[in-house]
């Protein structure tokens, strides 16, 4: 063993030396070392089918590329994509990879790289794109409004003469064939979007319809089918009579109106996966009864962690009040309400005077309720139109705040259009309108910055002021055909999508909308004469990937 050793420290120590003295047989030269950088910047998110552009920019250690011979190798998911200097490229895998360019002095095989990441997507995630649900020669069709912005030969982007980049939306019909190779079904009735909570959340969408394979929910990315609506059911099957009219999804509670009101709701297991729990065939119970009701959708882009429902009862025991759906399940507390259905609260000073009690609407006929952001998920506005039993029109603003992490409900404290004082924000006006409410499309802007609620009748299009209802209902636009269905869910509220019963989509500036009086600035994009998406019934925001 002893010699092993020594034989071992010997050998060791010559390696040692050899080392050593090989340090002394080269003559050291200064190298020209390269710095790469990618112009332009290459972004994480690229959409599958684009061409990728990148011009590298070398700085050379010596300030001189005269003498170097260089070549260059780009590789992707370790695959040779060009050997040219500079990269064109169509991506063409949807694996996330790093874009790597490998350049190569030729004399002295040094080699300097640099890379970016990439995530493939699709152009389904594009940012404040629209999706249309539409019926064409029988069959339902959903397309898609992908924004683009008109561009030099440059490619700077084209402004227009307020300053604004020019909208050219590309609409892609049909994306449901397109990527699943298969008719979607028939008699389409609306869509609804459901978002999971991961980042980035591209949001699944199921289209409502009734015939063909029915309801069919799509992975928000790819638009391939993932499940049928069915499916997402106890046994695989539908309740007896069932069609649906409207739906909602929160992190944990989904629920889907019914056309006699019964509500038919599921429990998530989880709200990091798009698919978990089963709806049950049991609809909503309340005070050991049916929930007859309307669902008050809340049209926001994020967490939804409570829903409205305007409680009609049955003609046996008709109701007119609205009750809330809780969504609580607090990780870091026992409190667990997801799914249960209360009552609204009693004012702490009273129900103001003229206002509809909430509780108790009467015989007011409810024409509009919608819903507006206005602080933390816990926090609702809402914005309401009644007729009541004299033909006249009424205009009711309110708001609810919820205990971050309790069931505990209240009116909060503010100041209501037309006052300076403080009191529980519940807001009562009439309404004169130039058009009956009652045969009027309604879209409350859910934002906080733009606080308008517009009204289609026919192809004409007006506005009301929420700061100040009592300045009434003005007109603000005429379109080319009669207005089916309008969306302006966007986060800021400064446009709205606007479906039309000639087939066609128009995009409206809806920022500052009291302040513009000209329809130049009003009109940001309309779809030419050669789309016709046929009788459209849905127009949403896709908020996935907006998240």
């Amino acid at each position: 063993m002893k010699n092993k050793y020594t034989l071992f420290l010997f050998l060791a120590l010559s390696v040692f030396m050899g080392c050593y003295d090989d340090k002394g047989n080269y003559d050291y030269e200064k190298l020209n070392d390269i710095e790469i950088e990618f112009i332009p910047e290459v972004d994480a998110y690229q959409i599958i089918g684009d061409e990728i552009k990148v011009h590298p920019k070398f700085k050379y250690a010596l300030n001189d590329s005269s003498d170097l011979k260089l070549k260059y190798e780009w590789t992707y998911a370790n695959k040779v994509i060009s050997q040219e200097r500079e990269l064109v490229w169509v991506l063409d895998t949807h694996v996330q990879h790093k874009l790597v360019l490998r350049v190569t002095n030729v004399e002295n095989n040094l080699t300097y790289i640099q890379s970016a990441t990439i995530i493939p997507t699709t152009v389904y995630t594009s940012y404040d794109s629209y999706l249309v649900l539409s019926e064409k020669n029988g069959q339902s069709i959903l397309s898609y409004i992908l924004r683009r912005y008109k561009e030099d030969e440059d490619g700077e982007y084209i402004q227009d003469e307020f300053g604004r980049e020019i909208l050219e939306c590309e609409v892609i019909e049909d994306i449901y064939y397109k990527e699943n190779k298969e008719a979607l079904g028939s008699h389409p009735l609306f869509l609804q979007e459901h978002v999971a909570k991961v980042f980035p959340s591209d949001g699944h969408v199921i289209v409502f319809q009734e015939g063909g394979q029915g309801s069919v929910d799509l992975d928000g990315t790819t638009m391939l089918k993932d499940i049928l609506l069915a499916d997402a059911f106890i046994g695989g099957a539908y309740p007896k009579d069932f069609h649906p009219v409207n739906a909602e999804m929160m992190d944990y509670t989904h629920l889907i109106e019914n056309y006699d009101g019964k509500i038919y709701s599921k429990l998530k297991d989880s709200y990091k996966l798009f698919q978990s729990g089963y709806y049950i065939h049991t609809p909503l119970f309340f005070e050991n009864k049916e929930v007859r009701a309307s669902i008050i959708n809340t049209q926001k882009i994020q967490s939804k962690q409570l829903t409205l429902l305007l409680s009609r009862g049955t003609s046996e025991n008709p109701e007119n009040r609205l009750l809330l759906v809780h969504d609580i399940r607090d990780q870091f507390s026992d409190v667990n309400s997801s799914g249960k259905v209360v009552a609204l609260p009693e004012p702490k000073d009273g129900w103001p005077e003229n206002f509809k009690p909430l509780t108790d609407l009467g015989d007011s006929k409810v024409l509009h309720i919608g819903y507006v952001a206005i602080g933390w998920e816990t926090d609702a506005g809402y914005t309401m139109f009644l007729k009541n039993s004299d033909g006249t029109y009424q205009y009711q603003y309110f708001e609810i705040k919820r205990e971050y992490s309790g069931e505990g409900l209240s009116y909060p404290q503010g100041k209501v259009p037309g006052s300076d004082k403080n009191s529980e924000m519940l807001f009562s006006c009439p309404i004169t309108s130039p058009i009956p409410l009652e045969e009027c499309k309604f879209c409350t802007l859910a934002s906080k910055q733009n606080k308008y609620i517009f009204l289609a009748h026919g192809k004409e299009i007006y506005f009301m002021d929420r700061d100040v209802p009592q300045n009434g209902i003005r007109h603000y636009y005429t379109c080319k055909g009669n207005v089916v269905d309008m969306n302006g869910r966007t986060y800021q509220g400064d446009e709205m999508i606007i479906g039309l019963d000639n087939g066609g989509v128009l995009l409206l500036n809806t920022k500052e909308a009291k302040q513009i009086s000209s329809d130049a600035e009003k009109f940001l994009w309309e779809s030419g004469p050669e789309v016709d998406l046929g009788k459209i019934v849905d127009v949403t925001l896709k908020v996935g990937g907006n998240i």
